[in-house]
């Protein structure tokens, strides 16, 4: 059977939570992210601008930029677009999270993450799509959580 690869981002209401890479229900990979940004208003911490909930596609491979919300080590910085589940373009991006405090609806990782870039650009050789499962319950989610906890 071939594996199937995906992402999920799981966030809490301050945008905080785990940007995970799965191989079937397997997780391969686990980094920090983070969504939005925090405001102040009338004395609540409120997010704003945080990605939407829903299942995204990655359909290109990731690309090199030195844009400064996407660069968050020294010359490594990356991105890669989001589109719908119907395939249209968005402005919604994953990339490294740069000094900017927060994103605009974008998955900004709290690390380089190099390793999940060249993850996605191998996996992108051999899959024609990777979804990405934001704030939804993703295919075998709570096994692959379970597995996690027993191992």
């Amino acid at each position: 059977m071939k594996k199937q690869w995906f992402l999920s981002f799981q966030f809490d209401n301050f945008g905080r939570g785990a940007l995970k890479l799965r191989e079937d229900s397997l997780v391969a990979l686990s980094i920090p992210a983070r969504t939005g940004s925090l405001r102040d208003m009338q004395g609540k911490t409120v997010l704003i601008n945080s990605m939407p909930a829903g299942i995204w596609r990655i359909l290109d491979k990731p690309v090199d930029t030195t844009e400064t919300a996407c660069v968050r080590t020294e010359n490594e910085g990356w991105k890669v677009r989001l589109y719908t589940h119907q395939g249209q373009w968005t402005r919604f991006l994953i990339h490294p999270d740069g000094a900017k405090g927060g994103t605009e609806g974008c998955v900004g990782l709290q690390e380089d993450g190099l390793d999940l870039r060249a993850r996605l650009t191998q996996i992108l050789k051999i899959q024609t799509e990777i979804f990405l499962f934001a704030n939804v319950p993703s295919p075998d989610s709570e096994k692959a959580d379970e597995q996690k906890k027993t191992a």
